[in-house]
């Protein structure tokens, strides 16, 4: 890999002259304006999108030459040594871009420390996330294929480590220049960007592993290529061990000490929870077709080691799923009262078992007609795969969403007025009436079109009803989860409920405690803000009395006060 981002030389060095004249022209532009402005204005956004760009433009300059220079020096081989063309382009690189990163730098830092509210700039906090970002994937590419080429057969390539080095230190400087520009409160995007690039890298690291291993165990590796399958499970333990550490410092140190804001919980809840179950449900019904497929259906081939060559894959999916799974959800339950997090969850477990379960209801629907009308198939080759397919996903599915369906129900019955009201509820149920409801609309209108087609052509006949299987696999199954979700909804939209407005709202009053609030919030679902107070002594929070006094308020609007004599709840309404 002679350079990381594989461009030739006319690119970069338009890229570089464009650099340089952007930085000309900003600093042109920022001498002629800022005499006799006040430092009461912040920088202008197009000054500050153009002086960033340039700057983000350079960091890629300088990071490309410097990773070419130190790869020929750690490189022993003639081709590299004598490409003096790629010498002269990553010297002036250097030459060029080094001055003119430090002087934009200089001026950068001197200018946001004239005017401190400048860093309050979105422009600037996008820019400073890109570039972190991009350090990271750079970095993590550049160590992952240094570390692939360490334990391959193939001789030492230099470039890779130099990549390796200087993107690393480059996304260290970053990280700290993030920390310093952009405040705590408004980094929870760069924390959860982060834990999302080393989730990614370490579940694809994971999976492969794990279907190396089962397919050692089960004696599904070939004798043949030992060797080559060994460097395999190497590459994977490799790539499954960087992501992790990534993951690690975003997540584990960071991101999951943060404030649970919305944007945390939507990570948890579709990254983590979502994408687990998607993962677990499709690689198990995937499993047990092909299960299926070899004792009942007709297999492709009948060796075995041909038929099951991607189940070690599809296992490797539902444990690294499952895993997944099973530790977002435990992030987001264990409340002492129920929560709307708590419910969300649980819808959305509902939603993705009942989805895969229409879909399997559709394909069976698709494999009767198919095979009432021809003797052609859809799926794997004979009509019977095709209803083994259809019945994996239902056995998947199905029991999933009556589980959480019927858990969701019994919490109705029990606290109706509150769960009726759930934003996650009316959410959930206008979702899949309406999105079944547009799906079968669809359906609809391109049966009826294939039935006039027809008419109107060859005439209305057996081929008639094979061509619209798949519009009336669809509309059947659509249909009936379309309506029986409006007759939920269309229920309970009559009951007297005020939606969205049954949490509680807290305002905690007493010695600083920065996770008082995110463990009370936790336990009783409460929409909790906190003030410090500055004339209290070495007083600390009783949790436990706090969170029983705020469930026990039938008050919507609290205030908490703890102070020398003890704790004092204020029931209060906003005006």
């Amino acid at each position: 890999m002679a350079n990381v981002f594989m461009w030739n030389g006319e690119v970069m060095f338009g890229l570089l002259f464009l650099a340089i004249g952007l930085g000309l022209l900003v600093t042109f532009v920022v001498r002629k304006f800022a005499k006799g402005s006040s430092h009461e204005r912040g920088a202008s956004p197009l000054r500050n999108f153009f002086q960033f760009g340039v700057l983000y433009a350079l960091i890629i300059i300088v990071a490309n030459g410097v990773a070419g220079l130190l790869g020929r020096l750690m490189s022993s081989s003639a081709l590299v040594i004598a490409d003096n063309a790629s010498l002269a382009r990553n010297l002036s690189f250097v030459v060029v871009g080094v001055p003119l990163l430090v002087g934009i730098g200089f001026w950068t830092r001197k200018g946001m420390r004239s005017d401190p509210r400048s860093a309050d700039d979105p422009i600037i906090a996008f820019f400073v996330l890109v570039s972190t970002m991009t350090a990271l994937l750079m970095a993590l590419t550049s160590t992952t294929s240094c570390l692939h080429n360490l334990v391959s057969t193939q001789p030492f390539n230099g470039q890779t480590l130099a990549n390796a080095i200087v993107w690393t230190l480059i996304w260290i400087g970053l990280w700290r220049l993030h920390r310093i520009i952009v405040s705590p409160a408004k980094s929870h995007t760069h924390h959860l960007a982060g834990s999302l690039v080393g989730y990614i890298a370490s579940v694809l690291g994971l999976v492969s592993v794990i279907a190396h291993v089962i397919a050692q165990f089960a004696g599904m590796n070939n004798a043949a290529l030992v060797a080559t399958q060994t460097v395999e499970l190497k590459y994977a333990i490799i790539s499954f061990a960087v992501g992790a550490l990534v993951w690690m410092h975003y997540w584990v140190r960071v991101a999951s000490k943060e404030t649970r804001t919305t944007l945390w919980l939507a990570y948890v809840l579709l990254v983590g929870v979502g994408s687990g179950l998607v993962m677990a449900v499709a690689s198990a019904s995937t499993t047990l077709y092909t299960v299926a497929v070899w004792f009942i259906g007709e297999p492709h081939s009948t060796i075995a080691r041909a038929h099951f060559a991607s189940t070690p894959s599809a296992l490797g999916v539902i444990v690294v799923g499952l895993i997944g799974w099973w530790y977002h959800s435990s992030l987001v339950s264990g409340t002492v009262k129920r929560t709307e997090i708590d419910r969300t969850y649980a819808y959305l477990i509902a939603g993705i078992s009942l989805i895969a379960s229409a879909l399997g209801l559709s394909m069976i629907l698709i494999a009767i007609i198919e095979a009432a009308f021809t003797r052609d198939v859809i799926v794997g080759g004979s009509i019977v795969n095709s209803f083994l397919a259809s019945a994996t996903l239902i056995l998947v599915g199905s029991p999933l969403w009556v589980t959480y369906w019927r858990r969701i129900q019994q919490h109705v019955k029990a606290d109706e007025p509150v769960e009726l009201a759930s934003p996650s509820r009316r959410v959930y149920l206008f979702l899949l009436f309406g999105i079944g409801g547009i799906a079968a609309m669809v359906s609809l209108l391109a049966g009826v079109f294939q039935l006039f087609n027809d008419a109107f052509n060859s005439g209305i006949g057996g081929n008639t009803i094979r061509d619209m299987r798949y519009s009336i696999g669809v509309l059947v199954s659509t249909a009936i989860v379309a309506a029986y979700h409006w007759s939920i909804y269309r229920h309970e939209n009559t009951v007297d409920v005020a939606f969205g407005t049954k949490q509680k709202t807290v305002l905690l009053v007493g010695p600083h405690d920065a996770d008082l609030a995110h463990s009370v919030a936790q336990q009783t679902g409460a929409r909790i803000t906190s003030w410090s107070r500055t004339d209290l002594g070495d007083v600390t929070w009783p949790e436990h009395d706090v969170v029983k006094a705020i469930l026990e308020s039938t008050s919507q609007q609290l205030i908490v006060i703890l102070g020398a004599t003890g704790l004092e709840v204020i029931p209060v309404v906003r005006d």
